[in-house]
């Protein structure tokens, strides 16, 4: 587990490409189905993910996220119960190390830390959607699915989407 420094401008870009996949796939689902109402979902929260991180690229550029180890997820756990922020923000503000709203020292966590609640204010004043994508790939970088690119919902997204069409063989041609 690394930490990745992220081009936000890049990040966008990918983020468009990866709505154009998911609008490509509804295209090709069957209207009002579940699989339909699922990928309609999903693109619609990768479209809320780019506006957030355009945000974020507009105002400061770059952004270094580390992975969550255990250790990291209960100090997390531990400021949530102890502040009034919420589990992302607290996951964001542990999980950034580089970026214009970190006032803390990442690798001197304390609840207490008056940097950190500065951090965490912070953060409090940000995009929300940039909040939500940030917690979102520091759980991926944790999890390493960003490298394996297998997750259980792509797995399971593109079964059903092979399934959904009809295959046609050789023998379906007209004599």
């Amino acid at each position: 587990m690394q930490e990745r420094e992220i081009n936000l401008e890049n990040e966008v870009e990918a983020l468009t490409e990866e709505m154009q996949e998911w609008a490509e796939k509804q295209a090709d689902t069957e209207f009002g189905s579940t699989q339909y109402r699922r990928i309609e979902y999903e693109g619609e929260t990768v479209g809320r993910y780019r506006n957030g991180v355009q945000w974020a690229a507009d105002e400061f550029g770059s952004v270094t996220l580390r992975p969550i180890t255990d250790g990291l997820r209960r100090a997390i756990r531990d400021v949530s119960n102890d502040t009034a922020f919420d589990r992302d923000q607290c996951l964001v503000a542990i999980g950034t190390l580089e970026a214009p709203y970190v006032a803390h020292d990442p690798e001197g966590l304390s609840p207490n830390d008056d940097d950190l609640q500065d951090t965490l204010a912070n953060i409090a004043d940000l995009h929300p959607a940039y909040v939500d994508w940030a917690s979102e790939r520091i759980s991926d970088l944790g999890a390493m699915g960003d490298e394996l690119g297998n997750s259980y919902q792509d797995m399971l997204l593109a079964t059903q989407t092979a399934k959904a069409k009809p295959e046609t063989t050789g023998s379906d041609t007209a004599e």
